[in-house]
């Protein structure tokens, strides 16, 4: 490990910061950026710093502060205020009581913040505040794992050779205040050690100014990981003898020609079986056939659906989970280890990622990819086993609790596929990320650990300890679920006025949206709007609605993204205005192809994909009120509409079996606004308005004066009606809700 501090970058902080923050916090924040850059230091929220300083009160008194990070805050991106100061004189006495509950220690913290309104400090300050020094760094270093999750002994005897005698170990404690003392205590003993190696959890650094205590974790790294590195070498395998060196060159010469010649016959395989191959590199990035993911991630996201009972109705719903996929040569490589089933079922690197991962991931070889029956039935099961397994975890160490809990979902998050890669699953895309990326780390970790040891997790109970602590138990329940959260919608034409204010509303309402239309322009422009801060909630996919290879192109891509579907937005539509007899035969086979035929290709693409996943889905047709009240020359337009409008209600009849809705939104007179006009009004508005004997600007106030409510009707109220099916509020389908202000020739009946 390199370090990546640079003068000029941290001049740059100091003149951005030191002015209002002081030049120590500048760099502090520096520093802690520096290590938050780097995944193999920390991840998503890990890790913690600190500086020690004062704090001038509101009567002028100069007072010691603890600057520490805090909670919501990550190292990679914090800023002055993600560092709240804390009263450190108080902190240091709280050293002589002989116990501190965790919900005390947080009351403590809390109460003496020097702004109210900062952000709770890390649940680790107080080991911050007992050590002495100014500058403290706390990562959860790969490296530091691979060497402390081995047996006890061993564990110790690599740490202390690859990090030093500049080094102390801290035994295995949960994080607080036990921890803090203990810590405390090891560095007293030898106050000359400049880092501490916490077993299972990660290491420690400090001193009297930033680049030393930043210094100082990456010179330990990199030592840890040159050891292991050597150690691994000097273990590897050598069958038949030690080869020469020149019979090693020639081995690498024949490397490529090797993985050349492996790769032909796997391809000749799949297709001897009829089989696509299951992976590929595709310029430069290693992927794994669409087939392959269409055929397993809709299975997969099936089996983890949760049923969550019925209303009145007997309607089954559904807890959905939208699932992330990893893959390149070194985690197909990993999950092909005989050791990798064990490595696999074994519990993580550390106890604080079981709240983003569970404890063991579920391993999944030899899946009958070929035949879906057999498939979902072995999914289902291995997923039941894993379920089983988990509840007896919690029923054997549910009295190691020290208050009530509230019982977690005993799914998996982390599911390995050998030849496959890594899926994982969370409420949303964010999570899944999350979990996806703690996954690539520790199938690597873990795999490294049994190359230099023998790998060795902390126990069950020091598992349930973090995932049931008292402190995350106590952020269940106070956030409301969106009523969309884990689910995952494909829009037809969402760059459009109407196509993008229905993914504004499905994204609000909580679901993942597949933003789809033909030009990638609009669409990438379109998900960048959607979706500013990259989390995940919308994707763009380009897809013609006339095109069937697109089409499926299109839902294995959206499978590749999220894992399946669970409601489709038919929205794409254009329109031609001409009387009947005026009217090119091309153009009308043009607005039927879109609007009818698009209609058709996208639903019966839908509908496979949903009954593949068995857990029902809503179908929301953007119909038209020309359905009931068709227009003159509108006639391209209104039929296609019309047939498109009776189609769905075919699917209605014949989806309802497999738990999957069809419903219609009637609009009228969308014309969108100054930012996002309609265009397909801006197309057919100047002619609608000669055929009505209007000027172009009057026909949007004709319109909105037509309708019985002389309301304008927006986009955002389609978005609004396909939300009110979407979210399955009524047992209902095959219905037809006007969304126009009230027009009477267009009642249905």
């Amino acid at each position: 490990m390199e370090s990546r501090w640079s003068d000029r970058e941290a001049r740059e902080y100091v003149d951005r910061l030191a002015p209002r923050w002081g030049e120590e916090l500048a760099l502090r924040v520096y520093t802690s950026r520096l290590i938050g850059r780097d995944p193999d230091l920390v991840m998503h929220g890990g890790g913690n710093t600190s500086l020690k300083g004062t704090v001038t009160t509101l009567v002028g008194d100069r007072v010691e502060a603890l600057f520490v990070k805090g909670s919501g805050w990550d190292l990679d991106s914090i800023e002055p205020p993600g560092l709240p100061a804390v009263d450190l004189a108080h902190l240091r006495r709280l050293r002589a009581l002989g116990e501190l509950s965790d919900e005390e220690m947080v009351n403590q913290l809390r109460t003496h913040l020097f702004d109210a309104g900062a952000p709770n400090p890390s649940v680790e300050t107080l080991l911050h505040a007992f050590l002495p020094h100014r500058f403290i760094d706390h990562t959860h270093a790969d490296i530091a794992l691979v060497l402390t999750n081995q047996p006890r002994a061993e564990a110790e005897e690599m740490v202390r050779e690859s990090f030093g005698p500049k080094w102390a170990i801290v035994p295995y404690i949960m994080p607080g205040f036990a921890l803090a003392k203990l810590a405390a205590e090891v560095y007293e003993r030898d106050p000359s050690v400049e880092g501490l190696v916490l077993l299972n959890h990660g290491l420690f650094t400090f001193a009297d100014d930033a680049p030393t205590a930043y210094e100082r974790m990456i010179a330990g790294v990199d030592r840890a990981e040159k050891f292991v590195a050597s150690r691994a070498k000097e273990r590897r395998p050598i069958r038949h003898g030690v080869p020469t060196p020149e019979l090693q060159q020639f081995a690498r010469e024949l490397e490529p020609a090797r993985d050349e010649a492996m790769a032909a016959l796997r391809q000749r395989a799949a297709a001897c079986a009829g089989m696509e191959s299951p992976a590929a590199t595709v310029g430069g990035a290693f992927r794994i056939s669409p087939r392959t993911i269409k055929q397993l991630a809709p299975a997969l996201r099936a089996a983890l659906a949760e049923p969550r009972g019925g209303d009145t109705s007997g309607d089954r719903l559904w807890g959905r989970v939208v699932l992330e996929h990893r893959v390149s040569p070194d985690i197909v490589d990993a999950l092909d280890r005989p050791d990798a089933p064990s490595l696999a079922t074994a519990g993580p690197l550390t106890p604080d990622h079981v709240i983003r991962t569970k404890g063991p991931a579920l391993f999944l070889p030899d899946l009958p990819l070929d035949d879906e029956c057999a498939l979902r039935d072995r999914l289902a099961a291995e997923v039941a086993r894993y379920r089983a397994t988990y509840d007896a975890y919690v029923g054997a160490n549910a009295s190691r609790a020290r208050t009530k809990i509230t019982k977690l979902d005993p799914l998996p998050r982390v599911m390995l596929v050998p030849g496959v890669g890594i899926f994982t699953a969370g409420r949303s895309k964010k999570d899944a990320r999350i979990a996806a990326d703690i996954a690539e780390h520790t199938v690597r970790a873990k795999s490294l650990a049994n190359d230099v040891g023998r790998y060795t997790a902390l126990s069950d109970a020091d598992l349930f300890d973090m995932e049931y602590w008292s402190l995350e138990q106590a952020k269940l329940g106070k956030a409301k679920e969106a009523p969309l959260a884990g689910q995952v919608a494909v829009v037809t034409g969402a760059t459009g006025a109407i196509g993008f204010a229905i993914c504004k509303k499905l994204i609000e309402a909580g679901a993942h949206v597949a933003v789809t239309d033909l030009a990638r322009d609009r669409v990438d422009a379109a998900v960048v709007e959607l979706d500013p801060k990259k989390s995940g909630v919308a994707a763009g996919v380009v897809m013609d609605v006339t095109d069937e290879r697109a089409i499926a192109d299109g839902f294995a891509e959206v499978c590749r993204l999220y894992g399946g579907v669970d409601v489709v937005v038919l929205n794409a539509g254009i329109a031609h205005v001409s009387s009947i007899e005026s009217t090119d035969p091309a153009a009308f086979r043009r607005v039927v192809d879109v609007n009818l035929v698009g209609n058709f290709l996208v639903l019966r693409e839908a509908a496979v994909l949903m009954k593949r996943q068995g857990t029902g889905g809503h179908v929301i047709v953007n119909s038209s009120k020309n359905v009931f009240a068709p227009g003159a020359d509108f006639g391209a337009y209104s039929a296609s509409k019309a047939g498109a409008h009776q189609l769905a209600k075919v699917a209605a009849l014949e989806l309802a079996p497999a738990g999957i809705r069809v419903n219609m939104v009637n609009a009228d007179a969308v014309f969108g606004d100054g930012s996002r006009p309609s265009g397909l009004w801006q197309e057919v508005g100047p002619a609608r308005a000669r055929s009505r004997g209007l000027d172009p600007k009057d026909l949007q106030a004709f319109y909105r004066e037509r309708n019985l409510l002389k309301a304008t009707v927006t986009p955002e109220h389609v978005g609004n009606a396909v939300v009110f099916f979407a979210s399955g509020q009524t047992p209902t389908t095959g219905a037809t809700l006007p969304v126009d202000g009230g027009v009477a020739d267009a009642f249905p009946r």
